[in-house]
């Protein structure tokens, strides 16, 4: 991409050439006579040491109807701060004379940014500035960065027990492997940045735990804009996501922060009798496929928001899944759906028809709420395929609703009791703006509020971000509380 934007560059230097060598303009040497900006600051998120920017544009216009000579463009500091700029295709990387400018026309500055490692934990704020002369008057448009030194780990094994804790994050290509027999525990405050299509994969076990105010996140590395207004850390499909292997168990997620990959965490088949994934007080968001997945596999989930999937926030294949207090919503519009929110199935056909039994020991939800953009459809979102029940020997299918928000028509029986059956959750924002945001919270307004069994809820006396349950009508359905 960056080549690519080089040979657009260089081409138009021969455009800006061509003006420069032009002698029949006719320039303004009016003081009042100035340049006039697209904007007066230019900002970079969290740039990482060594790794470099992205490009950033904004345009130069001369308003005035005679051509204006610019005597100089320089970044104030560039060998201090790692600023540099390309101007309408004029090299140089940090300063430019003698530009000619048409009245009523503009042109584009380029900027980008490199930081030198700092050896620090925090970000450190640079400043800089790009100066203009035209007519004897200095203009000055703001340059502001966030530079962060990190650790980068390209092909990285965790090949014994390790501890990370929260201090420079961690930049991953060609992913980070727990290798078997291995332990890797993560401290509050850990952030993990994975490269475009770089992965997670738990041959081991993992344990990550933060808090609320310090969670530990995996996202990807990308913290530009894919347009303008629409930050890369809203696009899902930036890196693949945590996948745990046949062997792995007794993984720990709390207070934990999952977002923006092509999956979230995904589970080999495994034994269902032992614990595969503990996720408490977590949030997994913004995925192209399945948010939480896999064959065979045993997860306890409380206090979690589960939000966003092109394909399902759960899918059960077989396996034994308890779910308390959990917020599952699914207004994906950053890529497409294809799936409903909850799937829960004990088969799979493979290959020559070939249909193999998955028995679903367990699928229990508690003061739950599953809902999302489908909810009023025909299909709506919750799908529960027993579709071989008749057959010879049967898989067992269990699964129970209690006091839950479901996003599709039915009725309630043994295995559903006291449901709020399609009922808007009204939660607070919906990407109302198409500004791509979300705010899952209840609004006031909401039926799910003071819905939930209170043999539960008081079981879990505080919900996501720390707020008691206990202290109005009775709990919330999901994860926040009122």
């Amino acid at each position: 991409m960056r080549k690519l934007l080089y040979i657009i560059l260089l081409s138009l230097s021969f455009t800006s050439l061509f003006v420069a060598c032009n002698n029949d303009l006719d320039f303004t040497t009016n003081a009042n006579d100035v340049l006039s900006f697209s904007t007066d600051t230019i900002s970079f998120d969290t740039v990482f040491t060594t790794v470099g920017s992205s490009t950033r544009e904004f345009k130069v216009y001369n308003n005035n109807k005679k051509a204006l000579k610019i005597s100089s463009v320089r970044i104030a500091n560039a060998e201090k701060t790692g600023f540099h700029i390309n101007v309408d295709g004029w090299g140089g990387h940090s300063s430019v004379e003698d530009i000619e400018l048409n009245g009523k026309d503009s042109l584009s500055i380029f900027v980008e940014v490199n930081v030198n490692p700092t050896d620090k934990d925090n970000p450190i704020l640079i400043n800089d500035s790009i100066i203009f002369i035209t007519n004897g008057v200095t203009q000055i448009v703001t340059l502001i960065a966030y530079g962060q030194d990190v650790y980068i780990w390209r092909g990285k094994t965790i090949d014994r027990d390790t501890l990370l804790t929260g201090q420079k994050p961690f930049l991953i290509y060609d992913s980070l492997v727990v290798a078997p027999g291995a332990t890797l525990s993560v401290d509050q405050g850990v952030n993990f940045y994975f490269h475009d299509k770089a992965n997670m994969l738990v041959k081991g076990c993992i344990k990550a735990k933060g808090t609320w105010d310090d969670p530990v996140v995996f996202r990807g590395d990308r913290s530009d804009e894919l347009l303008s207004g629409l930050s890369y850390d809203l696009v899902p499909g930036q890196w693949g996501g945590i996948r745990l292997s046949s062997d792995s168990y007794d993984n720990e997620f709390d207070h934990v922060y999952i977002r923006n990959g092509t999956y979230g965490i995904l589970s080999d088949s495994s034994d269902v009798t032992r614990l595969k994934i503990q996720l408490k007080n977590s949030v997994v968001h913004n995925v192209t496929g399945n948010l939480i997945s896999g064959i065979n596999y045993q997860i306890q989930a409380e206090n979690c928001r589960l939000s966003n999937a092109g394909g399902a926030i759960v899918k059960l294949l077989g396996g034994n899944g308890r779910f308390v207090q959990c917020t599952m919503a699914n207004y994906m519009s950053l890529s497409a759906r294809n799936s409903a929110s909850l799937i829960i199935k004990n088969y799979n056909v493979f290959g020559d028809n070939q249909v193999v039994l998955y028995p679903v020991e367990e699928a229990t939800f508690l003061n739950c709420i599953i809902y999302g953009s489908w909810a009023s459809s025909s299909s709506g979102e919750i799908v529960l395929d027993n579709e071989y029940k008749n057959t010879a020997v049967p898989a067992p299918f269990n699964h129970y609703f209690d006091y839950c928000l479901l996003g599709t028509n039915g009725e309630d029986d043994a295995d559903f009791v006291a449901t709020l059956w399609n009922k808007n959750p009204d939660f607070r924002y919906l990407n109302k703006k198409n500004d791509y945001k979300y705010d899952f919270r209840l609004d006031s307004i909401s039926t799910a509020r003071d819905y939930g069994n209170k043999n539960t809820g008081y079981q879990y006396p505080y919900d996501i971000t720390g707020k008691s349950r206990t202290q109005d009508a009775g709990p919330d359905l999901g994860c926040y509380e009122y």
